[in-house]
């Protein structure tokens, strides 16, 4: 039987009660109700009226979602384990359950009537924010384009977008335009002027309010019980992907401004070990920051408990009371076939089309911007339409032998233009080739900055471990590096090893969180290994301090 205390204990975890002070805690928990749950119990079914708002004690909860598929997890939109909570609805006064909550195993419910918790909403401001997060997360859920693509292997914990205020903030330069080009197409139409310049300026004008509504809701920002992820793109125009593990986070800031305040928004800033995270202008800031907080909390007692049984389980192999899984297994080693004829099409068409971001296994690698070849391209075509245009100034006119003399010269121009236009081919083919040639790198191990000159040309190529890496910034300078989505990675690291750049790269800032992501892949390693160090030094003193004790051993 839990007591007041208990459960004020456990409405302390959960983060839309954790800004209220202990007292208040007492209150609440005086108003909960104990249910208990069998394993496929169904707590409320799609199309109920919401009665209740239900905090998970113990035991697991599932929601689905009744979709046309056959497979009963796919329905499957979120699972809620302890100190989670659900039934939001209850704020609603005409809403119906749009899911179905059925426990996974024996629960423990603690359930507060729809009646007192809409009296507590309109007593305590924070509870009213937590409980729209949690509104605008099952909401989102539901919606594919922002469901699609997260990351498996754990639970989707709050999902969110950026305020509106994000789009009208940026959408008012447009809209004034847009204004002055009506206006100007009103003046136009009764003083008989020229339309074009107000039709023009309300064309771009829409088009530019459309990309910025766009641009707006396909951001989204991500809570899973693993990590915190802020995906940012533009339809397939642009896409940018930050995140971090959530037993890596340090400290989660909340930023607004005074239209941010007035609104209810504000930047959520989540730095980790290896950099940061940031939600831009997403509504109730400061509940979000608290989801993330709990979650931080529960990831990083998870994985204490994970490496105490590492611990455990490594003394007790050690001392010999158990014995170690048969890792022996049987591997089937597939051999390769020989290449078929699309394979070696589709080689041959990636060395005069490469991609400007590969990845080969573990191996990432990533090539200037196409701008680099742009500029190359449009030479080449200016300079072939100046030759096209010589030979066609040359052409011959009369007739005669005026005609054969001006045929000489115009034979003669020709292979002059001939030449000219070979050697500007052959120039266009070596700035692609240098092009080509130029890559950047990350491996498991180490960053690899590699520029080769065409034709046997000098080799540069400089390397950092990846351990050796102290910080990693990016810069976007000017209004077509912001446009065209590139700039140049700066890496600092320490020793020999000095600054490397990656210079003109697409989307430098999933190129820098990738470089930040293998930082921190490398610092578990080492960290693992260090911890397996240690278990092992506690075995071996286990074991001499076991041979000094043993009864049987005689004393010197």
């Amino acid at each position: 039987m839990l007591s007041t205390t208990d459960i004020a204990d456990l409405l302390q975890r959960v983060h839309i009660f954790r800004l209220l002070k202990p007292e208040q805690l007492v209150q609440i928990a005086a108003l909960c109700e104990v249910h208990n749950y069998g394993s496929g119990d169904v707590v409320y079914s799609r199309g109920d009226i919401p009665q209740w708002f239900y905090l998970v004690s113990s035991g697991e909860i599932g929601i689905r979602e009744r979709t046309k598929s056959r497979d009963p997890e796919s329905e499957v939109l979120t699972r809620l384990e302890a100190d989670d909570c659900f039934g939001e609805l209850v704020a609603n006064r005409r809403a119906v359950h749009r899911s179905t909550a059925t426990t996974s195993c024996q629960t423990t419910l603690l359930a507060i009537s729809k009646s007192n918790y809409r009296i507590l909403l309109r007593k305590y401001p924070s509870l009213a924010d937590g409980n729209r997060a949690l509104l605008r997360t099952r909401k989102l859920m539901t919606i594919p384009r922002y469901c699609k693509g997260q990351p498996t292997g754990g639970t989707v914990a709050s999902i969110c977008t950026p305020h509106w205020i994000w789009f009208a903030r940026r959408a008012l330069f447009p809209m004034i335009i847009t204004g002055i080009a009506v206006l100007w197409l009103v003046v136009s139409h009764l003083r008989d002027l020229s339309s074009w310049p107000g039709t023009a300026c309300s064309l771009v004008s829409i088009a530019w309010l459309a990309v910025l509504f766009l641009d707006w809701r396909d951001d989204k920002y991500v809570v899973t019980s693993k990590r915190v992820i802020s995906e940012e793109r533009l339809v397939i125009f642009y896409s940018s992907r930050s995140e971090a593990p959530l037993h890596r986070v340090r400290a989660v800031q909340v930023s607004q401004g005074t239209i941010d305040r007035m609104f209810g928004c504000g930047d959520v800033t989540i730095q980790a070990f290896v950099g940061r995270v940031v939600f831009n202008k997403v509504p109730n800031p400061h509940a979000v920051r608290e989801i993330i907080l709990e979650r931080v909390r529960r990831a990083r007692a998870s994985r204490e408990t994970l490496d105490v049984q590492a611990r455990e389980q490594a003394i007790r192999e050690g001392m010999g009371w158990q014995s170690s899984p048969d890792t022996s297994l049987h591997q089937v080693v597939s051999v390769p076939s020989a290449p078929g004829l699309g394979e070696r099409i589709s080689t041959a068409l990636r060395r005069f089309l490469p991609r400007f971001r590969e990845v080969h296994g573990d191996v990432i690698t990533w090539r200037k911007h196409p701008l680099v070849l742009a500029r190359t391209v449009l030479l080449l075509l200016g300079g072939e339409i100046i030759l096209v245009a010589l030979l066609l100034a040359m052409w011959p006119e009369r007739s005669g032998v005026e005609a054969a003399v001006e045929k000489v010269h115009y034979g003669t121009g020709f292979g002059f233009l001939l030449l000219a236009a070979l050697l500007l081919i052959s120039w266009a083919w070596y700035r692609f080739e240098d092009w080509r040639n130029d890559i950047y790198t990350i491996t498991t191990e180490r960053l690899i900055d590699s520029e080769r000159k065409p034709l046997l040309g000098r080799l540069t190529q400089r390397t950092a471990p990846i351990e050796s890496v102290l910080n990693v910034s990016y810069d976007s300078p000017g209004i077509l590096a912001n446009l065209f989505n590139y700039g140049t990675i700066t890496i600092q690291t320490g020793g020999e090893s000095g600054e490397l750049t990656f210079d003109w790269v697409v989307d430098p800032k999933s190129v820098q969180q990738e470089i930040l992501l293998r930082m921190e892949q490398c610092y578990q390693q080492r960290e693992d290994v260090e911890a397996t160090q240690r278990s092992i030094e506690i075995v071996e003193w286990l074991r001499a301090y076991a041979d000094v004790t043993d009864s049987n051993r005689p004393v010197p």
